[in-house]
Order: C-alpha cells, then sequence, then structure tokens
C-alpha cells in the first residue's frame, strides 16, 4: 500500500480498518521502535487507562496529533494491534520511500479476503479457512 508520510497514526489505522472492512469500532496501538530489549514507543487513542499504564509501560503517544513520518526517518517497521479482545496483531514494514507526493492511499497488492470483524481469535480463524475450502 502507498499512503502519503505525513499522515496520523489515527489516519493509518483508520486505512488499515477500511483496507480490512472493518467497522473502527475497536480500540487499537502501534508499537514503534521495539526490540527484545526494548519495550519501544506505545501510539494509541488517549484514553483514562493511559495514566495507569504509564507506569508500567511509560507514556503513550496521541495517535490523533503523532504523525507517521516522525518515527519512519528512524524505523522501517512497526506493529498494529486491533481489537484487544481478538488480538489482531500486523507487521507493518516499510518497503520503500516514493519520492512523488501521494495524497491518498493506494493498495498497490492484495492477498487473501478480509477476516469480519469480531469473528473470534485464532483458532476461529482456521476453522473458517478450513470451511471456505
Amino acid at each position: 500500500m502507498r499512503i502519503p508520510a505525513n499522515i496520523t497514526f489515527n489516519d493509518l489505522a483508520a486505512i488499515i480498518e477500511i483496507a480490512f472492512e472493518w467497522c473502527g469500532y475497536h480500540l487499537y496501538e502501534f508499537k514503534v521502535g521495539e526490540t527484545l530489549h526494548e519495550i519501544g514507543q506505545f501510539i494509541e487513542v488517549p484514553t483514562e487507562d493511559e495514566y495507569v499504564i504509564k507506569s508500567i509501560r511509560g507514556k503513550t503517544q496521541n495517535s490523533g496529533k503523532d504523525k507517521i513520518n516522525k518515527y519512519l526517518k528512524k524505523y522501517k517497521r512497526m506493529k498494529f494491534v486491533y481489537d484487544f479482545g481478538d488480538d489482531w496483531v500486523h507487521d507493518i514494514i516499510i518497503e520503500k520511500e516514493v519520492n512523488k507526493k501521494i495524497e491518498y492511499p493506494v493498495c498497490v497488492k492484495a492477498k487473501y479476503g478480509a477476516y469480519p470483524e469480531d469473528c473470534g481469535e485464532h483458532g476461529d480463524m482456521k476453522r473458517m479457512k478450513e470451511e471456505q475450502n
């Protein structure tokens, strides 16, 4: 997918949710700079719980204010976690920068269909695949 570099993480979450045909009514977070030895930076929609979690993992950044280009200069990979009940984890990898102005997201390549929102955890996904075959 090609996306503009100056969008917020909230915009990126909306793009991903549209690509998966999800409604966007679950919480999400991005994890940037996470390694085996570093917890990384959390970027999410601020909630009241942020102040409880803050002592455990540090201050989270506001996904509606932070722009992705601030982080992508240093990090070429991040995680996107959607729906903390079903725990959809996506690896986002920057493959290359395009030096022309991109005004809106463009899907370059897609594989497989989107799983329905709230279809359950990974065990349910396996069952759904088996039913399709």
